[in-house]
């Protein structure tokens, strides 16, 4: 029986993507698992509307963020959509390697600090009730928050401060798997 070791690199700083990552941020979508991608998109998603979805993508009047790996791969993308000159809607999504290692908590305060300096005052987060992984980072936060039927709607004041503390590890390493 041949066993490869396999370590997840950890991902690095947050960038801002422009319009020539554009493959980039396709391939990070479609790389999600059906799962993650009705949570990401509120509904199921097929190839195709994701990638018509990244062709519409605004990379000018939008912040765009990438977290790479060591091999440049984008294991987690927040899209910061203007919505008004001080409202921002906020979407995330990890892939699935690097989800429950805190990386989510880090690109949500990393991309709320980005929305804050650039004079935004409050992000708006829709998201289905069922993804408790939002859900639960959301809950760390000063906000306010409603829901309807299946949907959840937050609103974070910017700069979003923190009403209790983040509670999964945020490190570098993921321990090794075998394959």
């Amino acid at each position: 029986m041949n066993a490869t070791l396999m370590r997840r690199a950890a991902l690095g700083k947050p960038r801002r993507l422009n319009a020539f990552q554009r493959d980039l941020v396709e391939g990070h979508f479609l790389s999600l698992e059906p799962e993650a991608r009705r949570l990401r998109f509120g509904s199921s998603c097929k190839d195709e509307a994701i990638v018509e979805y990244v062709r519409a993508l605004d990379f000018d009047r939008d912040a765009i963020l990438g977290w790479r790996d060591a091999n440049f791969v984008l294991g987690g993308v927040v899209h910061l959509a203007r919505v008004t000159e001080t409202l921002v809607e906020f979407s995330i999504s990890v892939l699935e390697q690097y989800r429950g290692n805190g990386y989510g908590q880090r690109m949500t305060r990393e991309a709320f600090e980005e929305a804050a300096k650039h004079g935004f005052d409050r992000a708006h987060v829709q998201f289905i009730a069922a993804n408790y992984r939002m859900a639960a980072i959301l809950d760390h936060y000063h906000a306010t928050g409603e829901q309807d039927g299946t949907e959840r709607i937050v609103h974070v004041p910017l700069p979003a401060r923190l009403s209790r503390p983040l509670q999964a590890p945020i490190g570098p390493f993921v321990p090794l798997c075998f394959d």
